[in-house]
């Protein structure tokens, strides 16, 4: 028993395809967001714990 293509839900090989690789860049691109956010808090943090050594020192 083989999918008709005209059957109400059939999804085709290049559909499901293209689908996967949309997936894929936003996966990638979140990924990538989350990696910067990251960056910028250890940036952050870096900043104010030499801020809070420095008060600490006087």
């Amino acid at each position: 028993m083989s999918a008709d293509p005209h059957t109400p839900g059939f999804t085709s090989v290049a559909d499901l395809q293209a689908q996967a690789g949309r997936i894929a860049r936003e996966l990638g691109e979140n990924a990538h967001q989350v990696w910067l956010a990251g960056i910028g808090a250890l940036a952050r943090a870096q900043d104010e714990g030499s801020k809070l050594f420095e008060q600490l020192a006087e």
